[in-house]
């Protein structure tokens, strides 16, 4: 009989051990970066817009505004979630629908949409392209109007079809699931006065009658641009406080302010019913411009819509256009 000695076999059992002692201690190191990395990972799935190392920059779209902050949404295919949010407080004026690049200054709120501060902030190229009157800010302004009960809206896509001289916007709602793409299809004429061969043509809401005329205004979103424009037709048509219109122009214009004329036609222009929503939009304005506000709006304009479908409500930010300070005022509106 052949006996082993427990020496021995104590001998190749410690051997062994020490072998495995450097690939526990791998695996553990392994373990705790792996832990890191998720980590890392999930903070930053929440902190809304990252800023690039080394950079405080970001750029998007003005989808939303408040006094002293507004909604910037970005997209980009192919990476993770591909959309990026952040309310970023902001003393000055940006227009809505203007692809801006924003320098931070500051933390970030991590929560979506996120939320930071604005250290400055500029509009990025948005002249009017070729076979348009209208730059692509306005297009995508009168976009985010027809669609107001978006509550997180992103611009996917905008082009412009050069046949139709119309451009396409495509959004959707980042807070919505599934996410469900809408294409706004918006002429190539900017908001207010805009020329044609034979007439004049104003795109704006109806805000007022006034005895047998209606008293139409355009917010078109620019700083530099002063006072919305405004008009004051007479019509054969029987219009509401509230609507979107198209008032064609014929003949002179007396250029005082606001202007007056004689429309050949006016044509509504729809505007779609947000999800879950009771009202459309062009009712939820006419209910704030029958508010009585101290004081009163000598020309009211539309300068915002939104729908917040958790409180079934919405905002409407109304300006004087008469107004050295815009006279800005702020009405909630019931959605019942």
């Amino acid at each position: 009989m052949i006996q082993v000695s427990n020496k021995r076999r104590l001998g190749r059992s410690s051997g062994a051990a020490a072998a495995r002692a450097p690939l526990f201690r791998l695996s553990l190191a392994l373990l705790l970066l792996l832990a890191l990395v998720l980590s890392g990972c999930s903070d930053q799935a929440n902190s809304g817009p990252p800023v690039p190392e080394g950079k405080n920059e970001i750029s998007g779209y003005v989808v939303k505004r408040d006094k002293n902050r507004f909604l910037l949404t970005s997209y980009s295919s192919g990476q993770g979630r591909g959309t990026e949010a952040l309310w970023i407080r902001f003393k000055g004026d940006v227009p809505l629908g203007g692809r801006v690049a924003v320098e931070l200054e500051g933390d970030i709120r991590t929560s979506y949409p996120g939320m930071g501060q604005a250290k400055s902030a500029r509009l990025l190229d948005s002249s009017a392209t070729a076979g348009s009157a209208r730059p692509e800010s306005s297009a995508v302004a009168e976009a985010l109007a027809r669609h107001a009960g978006l509550r997180v809206p992103v611009i996917k896509e905008t082009r412009l079809d050069q046949a139709s001289g119309q451009w396409a916007v495509i959004l959707f709602d980042d807070d919505a699931s599934p996410r469900r793409e809408r294409t706004a299809r918006v002429k190539g004429l900017d908001w207010g006065f805009s020329s044609r061969e034979d007439s004049t043509l104003f795109t704006g809401y109806v805000v007022r009658k006034v005895g047998g005329r209606y008293l139409l205004t355009a917010y078109n979103g620019a700083p530099s641009s002063g006072r919305a424009e405004a008009l004051l037709i007479h019509t054969g048509k029987s219009l509401r406080p509230g609507q979107l219109v198209e008032a064609f122009v014929s003949g002179g214009i007396d250029e005082c302010y606001p202007a007056q004329g004689k429309a050949e036609d006016v044509q509504a222009i729809e505007t779609d019913r947000p999800s879950g929503a009771f009202l459309l939009p062009e009712q939820a304005v006419a209910r704030a411009l029958e508010r009585r506000l101290d004081p009163p709006l000598s020309v009211p304009a539309v300068k915002d819509i939104r729908y917040e479908a958790g409180t079934k409500s919405w905002t409407i930010l109304l300006m004087d256009a008469m107004a050295e300070d815009d006279g800005e005022s702020t009405i909630e509106v019931a959605d019942q």
